[in-house]
């Protein structure tokens, strides 16, 4: 038998004794554990993000790749 599991992403303390309270009233077993970021990768993130909606982005169709590359003949 296969076991399904459930990811869920909250950082809402509530939310989170909410589904805590769900899963022990229907007699549910789980783990929980936090997971973090490095910050500096969070901050690239959020630049990229930053600069797609200014428009600063390359594009770079498919049919150009090669050449882009410099592997066209």
């Amino acid at each position: 038998m296969k076991t399904p599991v459930f990811i869920v992403h909250t950082d809402n303390e509530e939310k989170i004794k909410a589904i805590r309270a769900f899963f022990k009233a229907l007699d549910i077993a789980y783990d929980m554990n936090y997971f973090s970021y490095d910050p500096d990768f969070v901050k690239k993130i959020h630049q990229s993000e930053k600069e797609l909606k200014e428009g600063k982005v390359l594009e770079i169709h498919k049919k150009d790749i090669k050449k882009l590359l410099e592997l066209d003949e």
